[in-house]
């Protein structure tokens, strides 16, 4: 018997800490994985009992094999930002779930304005709305999430804390005096587009003003990587650790923390490092309690 299969968000600190809690919760049971990067997670979390991960896109192939283990496990749990998303594959895995009698929660998910959902807009709103009404249980890990589903749904739903609120983790002794910058571009809908792009260039205004030298972009995703080389390309890229407690370890070196992405943001908050957090999307303004 399988504990449960996990599906996470993204390949992303914030996303990591939900999947990281999830597999704590049933720590000596045996957990199935779909995510959307499963390179290395069993080793990265050599500790649990995972016992095969399968990657989220490669959807028609992975179909037989997470049929075979949702045979044998008691739920399905789906967690971390964007969860709720008008996805039609994660929709589907409810209905699979649903269909064999399985309990399936959201567990500290983030839910996506519908207006930054472009293709089958209307098609993906019913079946998530479906797939909604059919959840054991809905908890997310902020207000805006909650509110959107309960004025686009008319779902109840229960706030989970975030995990970055209660992970352990120590401010440093003495902060460095280098500048760490976190960015994003929310490529959606024209309006998110250009307000992204909007915030890009207040930001270059901004660092037009400061030392070069002490300036450092950091990323985890390679999408990250390639958008700080398009408009960054003469300042300096360090490429974060995946792993929560070596991204804590490294953010902690530094003194200041200019975010667009607002996990990365409040770590650096509980670490006691200068911040600004750049806004975009709705979600990234509201603040857990």
């Amino acid at each position: 018997m399988i504990s449960k299969i996990i599906l996470a968000g993204g390949y992303n600190v914030g996303d990591e800490l939900v999947f990281k809690a999830s597999l704590e919760r049933d720590k000596y049971e045996k957990q199935f994985i779909i995510c959307y990067k499963p390179k290395n997670v069993i080793k990265r979390f050599k500790d649990y009992k995972i016992i095969d991960a399968v990657t989220l896109f490669n959807f028609p192939k992975n179909i037989p094999k997470i049929f075979k283990y949702a045979l044998k496990s008691r739920k399905l749990e789906i967690g971390g930002g964007g969860m709720v998303s008008y996805d039609l594959r994660v929709n589907f895995f409810i209905f699979l779930f649903k269909l064999l009698g399985k309990k399936v929660d959201f567990v500290q998910a983030g839910c996506v304005p519908l207006n930054q959902v472009n293709k089958k807009k209307w098609l993906r709103f019913f079946t998530t709305k479906i797939a909604l009404k059919l959840s054991t249980d809905v908890s997310v890990r902020d207000y805006g999430s909650q509110q959107i589903l309960k004025d686009k749904f008319n779902v109840k739903s229960r706030i989970w804390k975030d995990a970055v609120w209660t992970y352990p983790m120590k401010k440093p002794k003495q902060r460095g005096k280098r500048i760490a910058v976190n960015i994003k571009i929310i490529n959606t809908t024209p309006k998110i587009r250009q307000l992204s792009e909007d915030k890009i260039s207040w930001l270059r205004e901004i660092l037009s003003k400061m030392d070069k030298k002490n300036v450092e972009f950091i990323y985890i995703n390679p999408v990250d990587k390639k958008l700080i080389e398009e408009r960054f390309p003469n300042y300096k890229k360090v490429q974060m650790p995946i792993n929560v407690d070596e991204f804590i370890e490294k953010l902690a070196t530094y003194g200041t923390l200019i975010s667009f992405r607002k996990h990365p943001f409040w770590i650096a908050q509980r670490l006691g490092l200068k911040t600004i957090s750049v806004v975009i999307d709705k979600s990234i303004g509201w603040k857990n309690k």
